[in-house]
């Protein structure tokens, strides 16, 4: 009797834990769409500075100006982007007033004036600052959820490589074409190269953390549809994957991968999955993996099991990739 009741209630234990895990499992619209990221900065960043000669060989860099300070203000009054930055200059220009601008400088508020030539006869003024208001990129989505009509793509942060200390938030997700590839090397990694189509617009960007970057979608641009359930990490197997990517125009196609090496993480982290490229077809096209890939869904034994985040430099046909579940544990979740 006594064994009969602690089968029955090993069972239930066992039956209950069963059901703890399936929650774990989401139903997500799989990815493999080649996308362009725009990522707005809270203000206008300063790329570069230049001489202005006519007034007496004027350098900005010379006086408080460097590349990657962020303007945040014009004369006390906030600006967000270029168009906000032109209107404040070419106000204070015609009003004959002084320029203080508000610099945002690695954690530091600085209060800085700006010297402006002013072509009377042309109508037309220098700064001596190259300027601007946003970071594109090309990538790959992942996933979609429809229960609350967000993405995830690309599987790392999107960051300004001359400013690393500084991290955009928002911004848009337009669909892209895939125009050429130019391969990879051994210690020079290929890219995609794509157009951006602003005409057609998917979402809007709110997260952009390490894992991924993340928003809402207002447009699918797949006709199919059809849920994929997510796997967890004891799922995951070595041997035979596929992925999905884009490597010509918008046409999203299926490729043969390998498994080498999965990393059991007890934390969130990145490079949890290693493979190789075993695709004839996908080789003879890239040589392997190349930057636009990121992002990339991975499936095994039909379950979305994590996304391409980078690849190895020393040899391009190995890529590394992130676990599903930490890339949607890390997600923007609407509502929440």
């Amino acid at each position: 009797m006594f064994f009969k009741k602690l089968v029955l209630s090993s069972m239930l234990i066992l039956g209950m834990l069963l059901n703890t895990l399936s929650l774990q499992a989401y139903q997500l619209i799989p990815g493999g769409e080649s996308i362009g990221i725009v990522l707005n900065y809270q203000g206008v960043v300063i790329t570069d500075t230049y001489i202005i000669e006519e007034m007496d060989h004027y350098d900005p860099s010379q006086h408080g100006f460097k590349s990657g300070d962020i303007i945040t203000e014009v004369n006390g009054v906030s600006i967000t982007n270029m168009s906000e930055l032109v209107e404040k200059i070419e106000s204070a220009i015609h009003a004959d007033t002084s320029i203080i601008l508000t610099l945002h400088r690695q954690g530091d508020i600085l209060k800085q004036p700006l010297k402006v030539y002013y072509d009377d006869v042309k109508q037309t003024y220098s700064t001596g600052l190259f300027i601007r208001d946003s970071l594109t990129g090309i990538g790959t989505i992942t996933y979609y959820n429809p229960e609350n009509h967000t993405f995830g793509c690309l599987g790392h942060s999107m960051n300004d490589q001359s400013m690393p200390y500084f991290r955009t938030v928002d911004g848009d997700l337009f669909q892209s074409y895939v125009l050429n590839i130019v391969q990879s090397e051994n210690g020079q990694p290929g890219e995609k190269i794509a157009k951006l189509d602003k005409e057609h617009h998917i979402g809007t960007i709110k997260e952009n953390n390490e894992y991924g970057v993340f928003g809402t979608y207002d447009s699918l641009t797949k006709s199919e549809q059809t849920l994929v359930e997510t796997a967890s990490m004891e799922e995951i197997e070595l041997g035979p994957a596929y992925i999905y990517t884009v490597i010509e125009n918008q046409k999203v196609e299926k490729f043969d991968i390998m498994i080498t090496d999965l990393k059991k993480q007890d934390k969130s982290d990145i490079k949890g999955i290693t493979f190789t490229v075993t695709d004839q077809r996908l080789l003879e096209k890239t040589n392997g993996i190349v930057q636009g890939m990121s992002g990339s869904p991975i499936f095994q034994n039909g379950k979305l099991i994590g996304c391409i985040t980078h690849v190895s430099t020393q040899d391009v046909m190995t890529g590394y990739g992130l676990y599903i579940e930490w890339m949607i544990e890390n997600s923007y979740q609407q509502g929440e």
